[in-house]
């Protein structure tokens, strides 16, 4: 628990009129040490947000190009050429003005350079997809473009998953100024004990406790910060200034934190998230010989949804189904948004049986639910749900998400708003087109 305790600046006063002259030096020395730490804080967040944001724009606006060519070649709906229109132009400019930004590491221009390559020659397929007759008097040539133009999206968006690594890995290099100012500071502090011989000692034990001893840990919890660990907090007993330097740092990881693992509009997990989260519980669950629950849920006619009533109507949807997936759940579940209108469960120590019952209850619960228009109309929600369980379904998660993603289109077929296990008999059968039914 945090007590009230003189400032920094309080302590320093009373001390130097014990140790003097050295102890004056001392704290002009551990001054501009906390600026400069405060500094590259505040360095380290301005380059989050100028550099690390556009790029989950940019990945994000890639993920919706896929959808207006799929719809068009499903549909056939004019309307997706203005909306693949919308979004070229959207991403064009985002890709101009990330490259503004001149990245001084080779690796980073290089990777942005690969991922509009990509996206352009994407670009031309796209626009040959919704350009084309509907319905497409090749339907194998126009399918096979469309899988060419889903792995030209796919490429560009693994590109920038590099570019965004190179960029996290980069957040590091800002505390190298306050490794070089605590070597400073320690040479500094040196001296001014043995100027002030034991009066000094005596002081600087008092320093040692209030404002050193912080002092490391602030310094052990940014280098964890360097070192990819974002969940890790500060926790300093004290509300002085490096109290406050404390709960600026907590402030900053939180923000970089929530920005690489969680969805904006449904606070969920994303889809890379997920990906380490399932195989983390593989991991697990190959030692401990436990099973666990693995469910891929999507929203029903979604894309109906959005093309009546409008796209924020389809967004309260989606944060509605949010709401519902992550009511009474176990804190050791995980819930991820892993698509547009589709979501994914982890259920560890879960077996087939339970994890019906908790797909057939969010089921319900979404049946439940009505979102209301501007209009006054409300809207019905319903959920298809695919069960896999490992390891009798699959022992990798590439195998696992298959056969839940057999299981979904199960249900899909089997009339939507219901509940499908993954069957053996799965492993063969031919995946469809997805579409945002």
């Amino acid at each position: 628990m945090k007590h009230r305790s003189p400032s920094v600046g309080a302590r320093t006063v009373l001390t130097t009129g014990i140790m003097l002259v050295p102890m004056l030096l001392m704290a002009v020395v551990g001054t501009a040490y906390f600026k400069e730490v405060a500094d590259a804080v505040s360095e380290a967040e301005e380059e989050v947000r100028y550099e690390l944001m556009p790029v989950i724009e940019l990945q994000t606006l890639l993920l919706k190009a896929v959808m207006p060519p799929n719809d068009y070649l499903i549909h056939g709906n004019t309307d997706e050429r203005r909306i693949f229109t919308l979004l070229k132009e959207q991403i064009d400019k985002k890709f101009n003005a990330i490259e503004e930004q001149k990245f001084g590491e080779e690796n980073e221009r290089e990777a942005l350079r690969l991922a509009r390559t990509q996206w352009v020659m994407a670009r031309v397929v796209g626009q040959e997809i919704v350009d084309e007759v509907y319905p497409p008097k090749e339907p194998r040539v126009a399918a096979e473009k469309m899988e060419r133009f889903d792995r030209m999206i796919d490429d560009a968006n693994i590109h920038l998953e590099m570019l965004y690594k190179h960029i996290v890995d980069e957040l590091g290099e800002h505390v190298e100024d306050v490794e070089a100012s605590k070597a400073k500071a320690r040479m500094s502090t040196l001296i001014a004990f043995v100027a002030a011989i034991v009066v000094a000692v005596i002081g600087g034990l008092v320093l040692a406790r209030t404002i050193l001893n912080p002092i490391r840990a602030l310094d052990e919890g940014v280098s964890r910060l360097r070192e990819g660990q974002l969940s890790h907090r500060f926790s300093l007993p004290s509300d002085d200034e490096l109290g406050h330097l404390g709960e600026t740092l907590n402030e900053m990881a939180t923000k970089i934190e929530r920005l690489a693992t969680r969805d904006d509009l449904t606070g969920l997990y994303v889809k890379r998230e997920f990906n380490r989260f399932l195989n983390e519980e593989i991991s697990r669950s190959a030692r401990s010989g436990r099973p666990f629950a693995l469910l891929l849920i999507d929203a029903d006619r979604f894309k109906d949804i959005n093309d009546r009533h409008g796209h924020p109507v389809g967004d309260r949807v989606l944060s509605t189904l949010a709401l519902v997936l992550t009511h009474d759940m176990r804190a050791i579940d995980r819930v991820a948004r892993i698509g547009g209108e589709e979501f994914a469960v982890i259920m560890p120590d879960t077996r087939e049986g339970p994890a019906t019952d908790t797909a057939e209850r969010i089921r319900r619960m979404a049946e439940s639910k009505k979102v209301r228009t501007s209009d006054g109309e409300n809207v019905s929600i319903t959920i298809s749900v695919g069960i896999a369980i490992y390891p009798d379904d699959g022992r990798t998660s590439e195998a696992l998400v298959d056969a839940a993603d057999h299981a979904l289109y199960a249900a899909k077929a089997g009339g939507r708003n219901c509940v499908r296990k993954a069957q053996n008999s799965q492993a063969t059968l031919e995946k469809p087109v997805k579409n945002t039914a």
